[in-house]
């Protein structure tokens, strides 16, 4: 009996003393009967919201919530390798951090363009597809659009040349050379083909931000009797953080934002023994 006393007296907060029955039957016929008393925590009335940790699409979105949401700890991390903006709403919480997230995607013509064309190397007619595929964003360069760009490339071929060599002397070149050229696949029209060493694109590169202009290195090459066009896009790294920049820029006009470069990051107190 001290025994229960003792059990229901000492019952903490947010505790619960339970009683549970249990019947067994022995050998002779007769029930044993158990009695367990046992506390246990309470479910509080209502539990605990999770933090929050949204990701945002476009800035302007996550600036609002930022402004809607900031404490005097908010801190903003800029990480520029990832193109992720994380905000921090209170770092000195001692109940645990919420954190958001701006995560910009591709806008989809940028996405079209660098799955297609970008920093690739393609077949010539694969190259021709690609560049009509994304003519909505090619500028004239040189006077040419896409469609003409697109055509050029299309009458590419190769033509190759053997020569034989025989000589006397140290100095003589003896044997059979090949030579291969990248001609255009009638007289006429090598006569008239400007093939192209580069041209320009103007589009946005992130979701809701403003159009890039920026140029693509093409290159001329041919393996195994089969005319490659490899595409550079040599500024395009440049252009990214850029674009990146000017995000941050709305949202460092915000007061009280501190803004800083790099990205949260939180571990755990160390102790001595």
């Amino acid at each position: 009996m001290n025994d229960v006393d003792e059990a229901i007296k000492n019952v903490k907060k947010n505790e619960v003393s339970a009683v549970s029955l249990a019947k067994e039957l022995l050998k002779d016929g007769k029930e044993e009967v158990r009695v367990v008393l046992e506390r246990q925590k309470m479910m509080p009335e209502r539990m605990e919201s999770p933090a929050r940790n949204h990701v945002f699409y476009d800035v302007e979105g996550f600036t609002e919530f930022l402004v809607a949401n900031k404490t005097k700890q908010t801190i903003v991390f800029a990480d520029v390798s990832n193109v992720v903006v994380y905000a921090v709403l209170d770092d000195t919480s001692e109940r645990g951090f919420e954190k958001v997230s701006l995560q910009p995607p591709y806008h989809p013509k940028f996405s079209l363009l660098n799955e297609a064309l970008l920093n690739q190397t393609l077949p010539i007619a694969d190259f021709a597809q690609a560049v009509i595929r994304n003519r909505g964003v090619i500028k004239n360069t040189n006077g040419q659009s896409a469609q003409s760009i697109a055509l050029i490339m299309q009458q590419i071929t190769i033509a190759s040349e053997t020569k034989q060599f025989i000589g006397d002397g140290k100095t003589a070149s003896n044997g059979l050379v090949t030579t291969t050229k990248i001609t255009a696949g009638s007289p006429e029209a090598k006569e008239q083909l400007q093939i192209p060493d580069s041209f320009q694109v103007e589009l946005p590169i992130y979701l809701n931000t403003a159009p890039k202009i920026f140029g693509i290195d093409i290159t001329i090459s041919s393996k195994r009797g089969e005319v490659l066009a490899i595409v550079d896009c040599p500024e395009l790294e440049v252009k990214k953080y850029e674009v990146f920049e000017e995000m941050l820029v709305g949202i460092k006009k915000n007061e009280g934002v501190m803004v800083v470069y790099g990205r949260p990051n939180i571990i755990d107190w160390k102790y001595n023994d």
